[in-house]
């Protein structure tokens, strides 16, 4: 984990976990991600984490919580996650 997460309780870094992974899949949609790929760029590339375990967790969070779905191996918003998320947008 990186030196800023050091702080955190582990409830908080797993809040930051699945923060982290929504966004990614909402910024990059619709170019979409397998699984395999969207935790190596969060688990690898953005925090130097080689631990994959807790960003696999993330992902599985946010598929109950209805954000998440998988078509296949890929990742994508649920339409609900992208309806949210142009709500929340201030100002577009």
């Amino acid at each position: 984990m990186s030196g800023d997460e050091g702080h955190l309780s582990t409830g908080e870094r797993e809040r930051n976990r699945q923060e982290m992974a929504f966004i990614e899949v909402l910024e990059r949609f619709p170019v979409t991600l397998t699984v395999d790929e969207l935790v190596r760029t969060l688990a690898t590339r953005r925090l130097g984490d080689e631990d994959r375990e807790p960003w696999e967790q993330a992902v599985t969070q946010l598929r109950r919580d209805g954000l998440l779905r998988l078509n296949g191996n890929v990742v994508e918003p649920t339409v609900a996650a992208i309806r949210a998320s142009e709500l929340m947008e201030v100002g577009v």
